[in-house]
Parts: structure tokens; sequence; C-alpha cells
């Protein structure tokens, strides 16, 4: 089944999943040339100026499939006069970097991000490098049904060597390392091997492990479970700290020696120290609405307030460069957002950290440890997806009669969450993943979350019943 978000679409790269990628293609140049090209000479209206007019970025994972979805989009582009700039196999944030680096008026990201490698899919780029928003993501859905017609031939140009040198000096440049401690880097043969192959030039005590394009020796979404691996390599190599990557890498997870994966809400509020550190107070930083007391408490310690944003990396994007914020993320998912980027950046995470314990003089270790304490769990529960909205108003008026504080965000499938004593429990339906609501709790203890969330469960087994 294809599935359409506001992320981008994804699928099984099969034959019906192939035959609709250029309709895709199609909607996005409709998008383009409404938004991008032929206003005011060329002059971008979408996310920043200066955008060259006619030239669209294109790059992609590292999974197999994604090869012919590439050529597919390409093809598409080309028959309608633009310039095509393909940087090959790089990351998200690397590919969304490349968009800004060369002005173009948009770019094409093709990942499944961390999906099985039958999956592909594809992510539509504004100018700026950040995601189409959500009623502009609608219209390419919307208009992938239209033919549009062709205008000329356009040209690809090879830009895979120079796009990675590019992006590869701007991570060393945004945080630079002088002396850091010996780590282990896995990129689960995704596409973080090239930059971090690049990075282990510069920095020696990087260890980098499942580094083969395309062999994927986990499954792709790096947690708990799927890290435990590491802790053998990490033993035989004598690395107390490992990261782990997603498949495009803009997600990274902390792992120790023990095995013991960092929950993401404490990587966001490591990145939050870090940069709040350096700054005066006063400052705003953005998060999603899932993410967990701890990254309020250490923003709070600066003298930061946090903003929150509806859960959806393009949404916390959007707010934190509204507010001008340093700093955001969706601890819920492990995500740094660091403008200039526009997306969640697991390597530039990666470095940030490393850096901060450079500066404090301490191992990552003692940093996480260092932090307020905070329990978050989740769990989910299967529903009809056409059941959604149901399920939805009938929480908010079990709440509601409970006399219950909590708040909304979204449309029928965005988010519940009652608030609970230093806690929360959070409700709200996939949208990538039909007929699937997740329950996440933030609790102070382990005790309390496992409370809170059987606390979820019930109420969830409640509410189902009665709306359905």
């Amino acid at each position: 089944m294809i599935v359409e978000s506001f992320s981008g679409v994804r699928s099984v790269c099969d034959a019906s999943f192939l035959e609709k990628v250029p309709r895709y293609a199609e909607g996005y140049v409709s998008f383009l040339e409404e938004k991008c090209v032929g206003k005011d000479e060329g002059k971008d209206v979408v996310g920043g100026g200066g955008a060259r007019k006619g030239v669209v970025v294109i790059g992609r994972d590292s999974k197999v499939v994604g090869k012919e979805v590439v050529e597919l989009v390409t093809g598409v582009l080309l028959g309608h006069g633009f310039e095509v700039f393909d940087v090959g196999i790089l990351s998200t944030p690397g590919i969304q970097h490349s968009v800004r680096q060369y002005k173009a008026v948009g770019g094409v990201i093709v990942t499944a991000s961390h999906n099985p490698p039958e999956y592909s899919g594809i992510k539509f780029c504004r100018s700026d490098g950040g995601l189409l928003g959500q009623k502009d993501i609608e219209g390419v859905y919307a208009d992938a049904k239209v033919n549009v017609p062709k205008k000329g031939e356009g040209k690809v140009v090879d830009k895979s060597s120079e796009a990675l040198g590019s992006y590869v000096g701007f991570l060393k440049e945004k945080f630079p390392l002088r002396n850091p401690s010996r780590v282990m880097l896995d990129p689960n043969g995704g596409s973080a091997v090239p930059v971090l192959k690049e990075l282990a030039k510069a920095y020696s005590s990087f260890v980098i492990v499942n580094d083969e394009l395309s062999v994927y020796v986990r499954t792709s979404e790096p947690n708990q479970e799927t890290l435990a691996g590491l802790k053998e390599l990490m033993k035989k190599e004598g690395v107390e700290v490992g990261f782990g990557f997603d498949e495009d890498a803009d997600r990274v997870e902390l792992v120790f020696d023990d095995a013991t994966v960092v929950n993401g809400n404490c990587v966001l509020a490591l990145a939050c120290d870090a940069i709040l550190s350096g700054l005066p107070k006063g400052q705003v930083v953005v998060t999603n609405d899932a993410t967990s007391g701890v990254v309020l408490d250490v923003c709070k310690s600066y003298g930061a307030r946090v903003e929150e944003a509806e859960v959806g990396e393009i949404n916390v994007v959007d707010l934190l460069y509204e507010l001008n914020a340093p700093v955001g993320g969706e601890g819920s998912c492990s995500g740094v957002v660091v403008p200039p980027s526009r997306c969640r950046d697991g390597i530039l995470t990666c470095l940030l950290l490393l850096r901060l314990a450079e500066e404090r003089g301490k191992s990552l270790k003692e940093l996480v440890q260092e932090l307020p304490v905070y329990v978050a769990k989740r769990c989910e529960e299967r529903v009809e997806a056409g059941d959604v909205p149901l399920i939805r108003e009938g929480l908010i008026g079990y709440f509601e009669e409970k006399g219950m504080s909590f708040q909304v965000r979204g449309d029928a499938f965005g988010s519940v969450k009652v608030w609970k004593e230093r806690g929360w429990i959070f409700f709200r339906a996939s949208r990538t993943e039909p007929g699937v609501f997740r329950i996440l709790v933030d609790a102070p203890t382990e005790a309390k979350a496992a409370e809170f969330l059987e606390e979820g469960k019930a109420i969830f087994k409640c509410v189902k019943e009665q709306a359905l």
C-alpha cells in the first residue's frame, strides 16, 4: 500500500508504486512552476531568495530499489526543462544542504527512511531545503493525477563528489572537534556511510562498523533491540560510547558499552544544553508536543522557554524558524534540528554531543547521568483507519467529562495530551501507518511511567468501546 503523508510518500517498491512515481514527479513540477519558477525572473518565492531557475537537486539513500525511482523522477524533471543536480547516495540532511548550496528551486530525496530494504519513498523539498508544508504536499498529491505538458529537455549534472565534500565541510565547520574520544559509529550500510568515512579521515578516533553500502546487518531503525549487537563490538574496540543511525541518517541513537540505548529525549536535552550554554538567557527552543520534561528542565535552567509544535518534523522546523530559535527537535524520535539545517540531522547531532563532552571535560555517560530524571514509555494500539477521528473525539469527551487538564493539536488525526503530576499521557494516530494509535507517557520515575501507561491503555480501551 502506498502511504501519502505530509513527510512524503513511501511504499514497497513494486510495479504499482513505480507506475505512480512519474505522476508524483509531475505533481511536484506543478508546485515548482507555480511557486518557484518564472516569478520575478526566477527569484524563488518559497523559503528564501536567490534560487537559480530550473535547478533541482536529487539524491537517495542506499536502498538499491531507490535507483529506479531516481531515474523515473529525473526523467520527468528533464522533460520539463529542469537542470538536475544528482548528488548520489547521501544522507537526507546532506541532500537538503545541497539544495541550499546550489541555490536550487527545489530538491527530491528518494528514501523510505527506516523502512525495510524493499521499500522506497520520495520527499519533496522547498528551495531552502526544508520539506513542503502540509498544504503544498497535498497539492502535489492532488496534481499527481494531472498530466502536465512537457516543455523541453533539461540535463543531468553529477554533483555526488562535490556535494559530499561540501556537506562534510559544513559539519566540520559547524561543530569542530579538537581531540574527540574513541567512539563507535554504526551507519548500518545506510547513507551515512560516505559521510562518516570522510569525517574519519579528519578524526582518527572514529571507529566505523557495518560500513558497506546497502548491506544491512540489523533493521534500519536504531533502538534498544537493534543496537544490542554493538555491545561486543564496543568491548572489542575498547570504546564506551557509540552512535547508531537510521537509513537516511536524520536520526541517531546514543548507546553505551553495556548496550544501554539512551532515550532520545536525553539526546535532545544534551543538544539543548550544548547550544544554550553559549547564548544569553531568553532564548526559545521548539520541540514537538510529545517531548519529555527533561528537555523542558534543561531549557529552564538556561532561562529559555520551550514552545511546542504538533508532532511532525516540518511543524517543528517551521515554528523554529518563525521564532528564530537556535535549536529544537523531536525528543520522541531522537531528532535534533540546528539552523541552518531544516531537518533532523543525526551526524550533526553526533558531532554536537562529542563537542559538548570535550568542552565539559566529561564523558557522555557522565553528562547523561547529570540530566534530570524522567522516564518515557510507549505502546501501540490498532484500530480501523477510518475510526481514528471517532476515537480522538471520544478521548476529548472523556477528559472533558472527567474535568482533567488536557490539550489538543492538529486536525482529526492530531494529538490529545492529558497532564498528570510531573508528567503526561499522550495519544496520537500515526500518519504513516494507518490504523496505528500511539500512547506515550512521561513521568519522574519508572513506577509512575508504568502506572501512566496502564492508565492510558485503559482509557483508550474504554473510549474505543464507547466510540465504536
